[in-house]
Parts: C-alpha cells; sequence; structure tokens
C-alpha cells in the first residue's frame, strides 16, 4: 500500500527541496518519441517523457519505469 504525505506538506517540500528527475531522449527508426500531455499543466502539449526518481532507486531502474510509463515500453 502507497501512503502518501498531506499536500500542504508536499508543497512545502517542493519549495524547499531539490527533486532529483529524469527527461529521456528516446529515439526509434522514424525519429524521436514524444508524448502528448493528457493532463494539466500543458494538457495537449508534446513533451519528452520524463518523471520524478524514487528514493533509494537506481538511475538505469528509473530510466526504464518512466520509459515505460510515459510510453508504455518495455
Amino acid at each position: 500500500m502507497t501512503e502518501w504525505i498531506p499536500e500542504s506538506d508536499w508543497r512545502t517540500i517542493v519549495q524547499n527541496v531539490p527533486i532529483a528527475s529524469i527527461d529521456l531522449l528516446v529515439e526509434s527508426p522514424d525519429g524521436v518519441e514524444l508524448g502528448k500531455r493528457a493532463r494539466q499543466p500543458a494538457r495537449g502539449e508534446w513533451f519528452v517523457p520524463g518523471g520524478r526518481v524514487h528514493k533509494g532507486e537506481e538511475l538505469t531502474a528509473a530510466v526504464h519505469r518512466v520509459e515505460t510509463d510515459e510510453l508504455g515500453s518495455k
């Protein structure tokens, strides 16, 4: 079970602590893979896939997780 912290605590963290994140540049035979945002902000805009690195997560694992989450790749 995932336990979420209260929204007000999360806002305080985001305002005061750097959050590690990654962006991916995924090449395919047809060019570069992009996603189209489904949520705000920037709904409908093209983006480079990316996301946060989880605490204790190795960078390679984060890359594969974000690729799967954002592009459905395996």
